[in-house]
């Protein structure tokens, strides 16, 4: 496959999230999306933390999800995600949830910002390999990219343009040829 392919593969999957909600979210998984990765580029973050911003979710999308039943959200993510936008961008993915519970468990302000539906789903959510996690030199990235998942549930914020943000990642996008 080539890295246009797979720039449209990840344009399509992105584009899928639209009306897609998760529980009782206040916004679909498009709206969330660009709204993360909004945060992160005004954050100046790298562009693969905004990549991963921008895909953190993917794996809820109608073109992802049936290719991982039974699947956490974050595995799915990062296992689609690996051979299109390297492992960087999905190892932040498969970290966001872990993420959510290291800061569940050593900031107690921070249950307080999540939403109900994020609280609800921390309840199921297990990291076995949250020690593992932290070690990683890129876990400072991962609570970036988790606050900006958590804030990033704005019904009142106008919806990004998601062609500025799929051309501002096209330099990670991978070819397999």
């Amino acid at each position: 496959m080539t890295s246009a392919s797979y720039a449209d593969e990840l344009a399509s999957a992105l584009l899928s999230l639209d009306g897609v909600v998760d529980g009782l979210e206040p916004v679909d998984e498009l709206s969330h999306a660009l709204q993360c990765a909004q945060l992160a580029k005004d954050a100046n973050a790298s562009r693969e933390l905004v990549a991963a911003a921008l895909f953190h979710d993917i794996a809820r999308s109608p073109m992802v999800a049936p290719g991982f039943p039974g699947v956490g959200h974050e595995t799915a993510g990062a296992t689609w995600l690996a051979p299109r936008l390297g492992p960087a961008v999905a190892w932040l993915v498969g970290a966001h949830v872990a993420a959510k519970l290291y800061l569940i468990e050593h900031d107690p302000a921070y249950v307080a910002l999540l939403s109900d539906e994020s609280r609800r789903s921390a309840l199921g959510q297990r990291a076995p390999e949250l020690e593992e996690f932290t070690r990683d030199r890129d876990w400072p990235d991962a609570l970036r990219l988790r606050r900006w998942d958590d804030e990033a549930k704005r019904p009142d914020v106008e919806r990004p343009d998601p062609s500025e943000f799929l051309a501002f990642i096209r330099p990670l996008v991978l070819s397999t040829s």
